[in-house]
């Protein structure tokens, strides 16, 4: 799997491939993580007004821009 894919699950929750369960474990069948589309990265940056991007390394950065000020 690309390192750099964009994956989500049916809750809407947004993680790359390095942080998104396993592929085929128990929580990545049950959540059912699947790919992010191009049409739906598209439509994600209209309705939000921001492009979809892992929310665990949003979180990362944020902490480390935080402890830089």
């Amino acid at each position: 799997m690309n390192k750099n894919m964009l994956l989500w699950n049916e809750a809407g929750r947004l993680a790359c491939s390095e942080h998104a369960p396993f592929r085929g474990s128990d929580t990545w069948c049950a959540e059912r993580w699947r790919p992010v589309r191009v049409c739906e990265r598209v439509d994600f940056e209209a309705e939000i007004g921001r492009a979809p991007a892992c929310e665990t390394c949003e979180a990362i950065k944020r902490r480390s821009t935080e402890a830089a000020s």
